[in-house]
């Protein structure tokens, strides 16, 4: 029998009441209802999910009618009726939709969100083996589409170990750490804590490794290939074996901006669901809202957008949407920017007439990316020079950034052409070059034994660039033991802890 969690601040037996009907009906509307509240349910994870939308949670009206056999607006009636609980509605509805965009959406009333409550209730038959059959609908959907990434899964099956002599740094990291809480002027107790789990994260992910348990997995969000070793701090990696060999990193230099360059095309906007780098393909949610923004007027724009979309300015969304990319200079140009060679380095020369550092550089472009608040683009350097030189993709990030539908519209369509390019291209293209040899990703890097470095750098090479035409620059970082550096990486796990929240 299978349970499922509902909030307990709800008076059931009132709600319930107001039900009239057979007695199998009954049973089924109040199964419906809590299938319903099973889905609103604020769980860690739903309010991971939900941040930037409020606490609202799409609910497809297909797919739930689905489970609860078509009596959804009986549920929602339910929920939203002004006797339904003593304090307000239960149910709150957020209606802006947009079909192929984004589905109604709902949540708990505040009391109920703040404060739910946990209760397990045991659904009927019928609506369990309704429910039942919709988890296994979406297991195999998620199934069907990590299969793409099963090469790089498959990689995980070899002779992955990590050194020994990683307990001893990661002793002392921990015993130079609580060196430094003992001269804290802060509080001591809290600093000790945050010390303490970070040692013991750590010391968890080493062991998951030694058992061979990396946990793989691939993002419905922004499609990244995720497993232990993705998550295993930095100082760390220096530790991995494979085959008992140390290991390299064979990085794609400047991979955000590279990726951007890459999507901006006219097949990549205006190509349709067979090709697979595509926005069709890749992030069809977005191009469904760019097509509705083109198909309305300016007054239209500017609600979906508010102040984020320049009206005055022509271009965007139309712009990219009609088939005008290859032909247009400013595209070229930022096309042709040196992402093979130094690219911070060239927009610092460039934009910034060589006054800052490359972190610096390299920080304030993931801002011009990524940063929404448009008062605060205005008053970053990089961003403004960058807004002079690229003003139309300046004005692409910031609308896309900025609209109402989406969070963080352009960190998830980088994230996701970027794994589309590194992994499914060029990480695939290694596997068929090199069928037997083992490495692991991690993002936009891969590890491998040195001796395969090498081999490893032009395919990467070749394969990007055939697809988009744009030569990438791919860099192999010999891993530093981190006992060299300790005391920098001090600095950093401490200021880290520092302003952790």
């Amino acid at each position: 029998m299978k349970q499922i969690r509902i909030p307990s601040n709800i008076n059931y037996k009132q709600l319930f009441s107001k039900i009239e009907g057979k007695d199998t009906y009954i049973k089924e509307l109040i199964d419906a209802t809590y299938v319903v509240l099973s889905f609103l349910y604020p769980s860690k994870k739903y309010l991971k999910a939900t941040i930037g939308f409020e606490g609202f949670k799409s609910i497809n009206n297909v797919e739930i009618n689905k489970i609860t056999r078509n009596r959804f607006g009986k549920v929602k009636r339910l929920l939203m009726g002004q006797d339904s609980h003593s304090s307000e509605v239960i149910l709150i509805e957020n209606t802006k939709y947009q079909p192929g965009i984004k589905s109604m959406s709902y949540k708990l009333n505040d009391e109920l969100f703040l404060n739910p409550g946990e209760r397990w209730v045991v659904l009927g038959s019928n609506a369990e083996k309704r429910l039942l059959r919709y988890e296994k609908e979406g297991i195999e959907k998620y199934e069907d589409f990590k299969s793409t990434y099963q090469f790089l899964f498959d990689k995980y099956e070899s002779d992955i170990t990590i050194d020994s002599k990683v307990l001893n740094y990661v002793t002392t990291l921990k015993s130079l750490l609580l060196d430094r809480v003992d001269k804290f002027d802060g509080d001591k107790f809290e600093m000790t804590n945050r010390v303490n789990d970070t040692i013991k994260d750590m010391n968890s992910k080493i062991r998951s490794i030694q058992k061979k348990s990396f946990r793989t997995s691939v993002s419905k969000s922004n499609h990244r290939l995720n497993s232990v070793v993705t998550t295993l701090y930095r100082e760390l990696r220096y530790y991995l074996r494979i085959n008992g060999n140390r290991l390299v990193e064979v990085d794609l230099k400047s991979s955000q901006p590279y990726v951007l360059g890459s999507i901006l095309t006219d097949s990549f906007f205006t190509g349709g669901i067979s090709n697979d780098f595509s926005l069709t393909s890749i992030y069809p949610q977005l191009y469904n809202q760019l097509n509705y923004i083109v198909s309305k007027s300016t007054t239209d724009i500017t609600s979906l957008i508010g102040n984020s979309l320049y009206n005055n300015k022509e271009g965007y969304p139309k712009y990219f949407m009609s088939g005008t990319l290859d032909n247009c200079n400013e595209i070229q140009s930022y096309r042709n920017l040196p992402f093979n060679e130094g690219f911070y380095s060239h927009l610092n020369n460039t934009c910034l007439n060589g006054d800052y550092e490359l972190r610096k550089v390299k920080n304030d472009v993931m801002l011009i990316l990524n940063l929404k608040n448009l008062m605060k683009r205005d008053k970053i350097v990089l961003i403004q020079q960058f807004k002079k030189h690229f003003p139309n993709i300046n004005l692409f990030i910031e609308s896309l950034n900025n609209l109402k539908s989406f969070k963080a519209a352009v960190a998830i369509l980088l994230q996701r052409s970027e794994s589309y390019l590194f992994l499914r291209v060029g990480c695939k293209a290694v596997n068929e070059r090199l069928p037997d040899v083992p490495f692991m990703t991690i993002h936009d890097s891969i590890l491998i034994e040195e001796q395969y470095s090498e081999v490893v750098t032009p395919i990467l090479k070749q394969s990007l660039n055939l697809v988009t035409g744009i030569e990438p620059g791919v860099i192999v970082k010999v891993i530093q033991d981190p006992m060299d550096t300790i005391e920098i990486d001090i600095e950093e796990i401490w200021g880290y802890l520092k302003i952790k929240n």
